[in-house]
């Protein structure tokens, strides 16, 4: 070793045991260090991948050290902008960037912090597309911005049935280990579903690699609410018996669920991609949907953050101990009203996350749909007090980011 590194690793330590207590991966010194609680969750986390890039890991540091508290007194706002390249739709009042995000800091000078999209869910998009979206997603990345992507997949069997009403939901012949095992030993609609899948995954992957050449770091969730009975990839629903042979096509296991995310990640691996932080998204609510928010857990050697979704007028996290327990960073994938008609007091995110719940480092809001009835309107920008949240001082901006240079590389 040098005598500049061994001097410039003296001085952290000395700084670290004068100012904070160093985690493993820390070695910078913010001007508003105020570590509350050495025990808090994630302040020992590494990302999981050691090859990570800089760019990547300032991301994870950030998100560990604010649920670490670290840094205190501050959450990251978050928006989602719908599925595919509807980001970029200029027209579209309901999930474009345009609308939700450019808007308000046109009005307010303040640019939300974390925007998301979904790579999948409404319907299957070509790379072309999405790599259309990534364009919008690297444009708030060089801005100081952070980016998430979750990849809810439509259901291999009835992908291509266009009769089927919601192809999210499990099929009678769904089989989530036919997806991940032996191709060679399929034949008629598993081998299709297989192909299915392995072409769904190939384009997301795709556009993922895309992405990491750009060197945008992503926050990338696969099969969020996976611990609910609403799709495809999900647990038997409460009324059925795991063991049970009567609907045995259908049931998936929780060991099942977790080689599904291993064969993703394995496939993902192949990339070596070097921008990617692994997100484990559950759902939270009433225990008759769902399964507790560690099912389908990968484990820490899998999952770099552990970000929930919740529903809630209250801004309510029924599943939070559950996610501190983890010892991972923590965000929310999506925290929304469960009220849709532009009535919800958006300032009462702030006062929610920075009162119950200090550890979870970001959200992100859910984006509004155009429906023949009434419009479902769940976005900050078309509910009430969007400016006085982007206003709060405890509301995390892409200029409170860059001001702090919180994403400034080693």
């Amino acid at each position: 070793m040098s005598l500049h590194n061994t001097l410039a690793g003296i001085a952290i330590a000395c700084a670290c045991t004068t100012l904070v207590a160093c985690k493993s991966g820390y070695n910078r010194i913010y001007e508003d260090n105020n570590p509350e609680d050495e025990d808090s969750p994630g302040c020992n986390s590494a990302p999981i991948n050691e090859n990570i890039a800089d760019k990547a890991q300032v991301v994870f540091e950030l998100i560990a050290d604010i649920t670490c508290t670290v840094i205190s007194g501050y959450t990251l706002s978050g928006q989602s902008l719908g599925n595919g390249n509807e980001i970029q739709e200029t027209g579209n009042a309901f999930r474009s960037y345009q609308s939700l995000v450019e808007d308000l800091a046109d009005d307010y000078d303040k640019r939300i912090a974390v925007i998301s999209i979904d790579y999948e869910k409404s319907q299957q998009y070509d790379l072309d597309t999405l790599k259309d979206a990534n364009l919008a997603l690297e444009k708030h990345s060089n801005m100081g911005g952070i980016v998430s992507v979750t990849w809810t997949p439509i259901n291999p069997w009835t992908a291509s049935d266009g009769s089927v009403e919601n192809q999210l939901a499990a099929s009678d012949d769904t089989d989530i280990t036919i997806l991940y095992g032996d191709e060679t030993a399929l034949e008629g609609d598993a081998l299709a579903a297989f192909n299915e899948f392995d072409e769904q995954l190939g384009i997301v992957i795709g556009a993922l690699k895309d992405l990491d050449d750009k060197k945008v770091p992503v926050l990338f969730a696969p099969f969020p609410q996976m611990n609910t009975t609403e799709y495809w990839y999900g647990p038997t629903p409460p009324s059925q018996d795991e063991s049970s042979d009567t609907s045995a096509n259908s049931v998936t296991t929780e060991s099942e669920f977790k080689a599904l995310w291993s064969h993703v990640a394995d496939e993902l691996a192949k990339e070596n991609l070097t921008h990617l932080l692994w997100v484990y998204a559950p759902r939270t609510g009433l225990e008759s949907e769902r399964k507790t928010a560690t099912w389908g857990y990968p484990g820490a050697s899998d999952v770099d953050i552990v970000a929930g979704i919740s529903y809630s007028n209250e801004v309510s996290i029924l599943d939070y101990a559950s996610y501190t327990n983890l010892d991972k960073p923590l965000g929310m994938t999506r925290l929304a009203p469960q009220a849709a008609d532009g009535t919800f007091t958006n300032t009462n995110y702030i006062v929610e996350l920075q009162g119950k719940y200090k550890h979870i480092a970001y959200w992100i809001a859910d984006h509004d749909t155009q429906t023949n009835n009434a419009d479902t309107l769940r976005s900050i920008k078309n509910n009430l007090s969007a400016k006085e949240l982007l206003e709060d001082s405890r509301t995390a901006t892409v200029e409170t980011i860059n001001e702090k240079e919180w994403l400034k590389e080693n």
